[in-house]
């Protein structure tokens, strides 16, 4: 019977004991790993080879970063930073440089130098998928060693038809412009700016690639610039009235204001402000027989130029313009006069009469000539507002103030 019970046994027992044995080793579709970011090797790899090929991008107001793209004349870094198509500077001996392409919907350009740079061009790689390892690389512009470039590893976190997301954030922030590439160094994106961890699809890159290759879409002149309204300002006014009087002394009269506006800027380089001011009569001439008080509403236009004399982060301009100002005007003045009474006794004591009080409107359009310098945001300014019907009563006008 004992061989009988082990058989039975065994019979029993095999069938139960399979599926166990299969349940050790789940499927493969169960089994979810993240893709590992790249080695330690290959991020010291990329930091010589990557590194020497991204360079320092200056242009007004703005520091920014690219790399050589295409030929070792050419960079690619963000439309916004060189939005204004001149004053553009790149690499350490600072070679001025033009835009001969640009995407503005994808913020790309793609930049062009006299001389060869010293990086060799970087290659482009293909549009990573959701979770793929990239490198960020910024040469740290601010340190003591820009040849020596931070690489940030990260992933992909998010896409779109048109960007990615990283979680690529590099000791001080990712520069506009700076390229993301693959554990390999190709490229995969371009970086918008510093936290947002934004970047644009390597897609695009290519596009632009390909019209400057074939001159497709591309402007027969390089970027100039374009146009823009939003350049509001708030200035600190200061007014010099300076009156001849046939017969008496000359008056000079003083005024302070405020006054609020915007301008139009063309190419960065044609100007067109629109002022509105209010100021009021703080110094006026004064006389023993009269009080003078006043106060001025003034709306200025007109064009000027605007001459680059320092681009880089903190840009100088020179702006001489010509316009008109209209002006309305209320002066109020308050004259007293003096009686003697008869008296047996000399002198005669003197009373002060009531005062006289007179009020004057005026309307005034004046021819204005005036020049500026532009520090930054910093404006301090000089104009001389012409007025045609008294020439006495023409203004020299003093303004400092700010461009937001």
């Amino acid at each position: 019977m004992r061989p009988m019970v082990l058989l039975a046994t065994i019979s029993v027992l095999g069938p139960l004991a399979a599926p166990a044995a299969a349940d050790d080793s789940p499927p493969e579709a169960v089994v979810a790993t993240a893709p590992d970011r790249c080695a330690p090797a290959d991020l010291r790899a990329l930091a010589e080879r990557v590194g020497g090929s991204v360079v320092r991008v200056e242009a007004p107001m703005t520091l920014a970063t690219g790399f050589v793209f295409h030929s070792r004349r050419h960079v690619v870094t963000t439309f916004s930073a060189v939005e204004t198509g001149r004053g553009i500077l790149v690499g350490e001996d600072r070679q001025e440089a033009t835009v001969v392409a640009y995407d503005s919907a994808h913020d790309l350009a793609i930049l062009e130098v006299p001389s060869p740079l010293a990086g060799r061009p970087l290659d482009l790689g293909e549009s990573p998928a959701l979770g793929d390892p990239v490198v960020g690389v910024d040469p740290r512009h601010w340190l003591d060693e820009p040849d020596a470039p931070i690489v940030q590893p990260g992933t992909v976190t998010s896409l779109s038809d048109h960007r990615l997301r990283t979680d690529v954030i590099a000791i001080a922030g990712l520069g506009a412009g700076s390229p993301i590439v693959d554990c390999s160094g190709e490229v995969v994106a371009v970086a918008h700016g510093s936290w947002s961890g934004l970047a644009t699809r390597v897609e695009h890159l290519a596009d632009l690639e390909d019209r400057l290759a074939e001159g497709a879409e591309v402007p027969a002149e390089p970027y100039s610039g374009g146009w823009s309204l939003a350049h509001p300002s708030l200035s600190f006014i200061g007014q010099i009235e300076h009156r001849k009087r046939p017969g008496f002394d000359d008056r000079h009269d003083g005024w302070l204001g405020l006054s609020l506006g915007t301008a139009l800027i063309g190419d960065d380089r044609w100007y067109f402000p629109f002022r509105l001011g209010i100021a009021g009569l703080v110094s006026p001439d004064r006389t023993p027989l009269d009080k003078r008080t006043g106060y001025r509403f003034q709306l200025e236009t007109g064009v000027g130029y605007r001459f680059l004399l320092l681009g880089g982060e903190v840009p100088i301009y020179l702006v001489p313009k010509i316009g008109v100002t209209l002006a309305g005007e209320r002066l109020t003045t308050e004259r007293y006069s003096f009686a003697t009474s008869p008296c047996a006794v000399e002198p005669c004591p003197v009373a002060v009469g009531d005062p006289l009080r007179v009020d004057r409107d005026m309307f005034r359009v004046m021819p204005t000539l005036g020049l500026s310098a532009q520090i930054g945001p910093a404006e301090i300014g000089y104009q001389f507002q012409l007025d045609p019907k008294d020439p006495s009563r023409s203004l020299h006008q003093m303004t400092v103030g700010l461009q937001f």
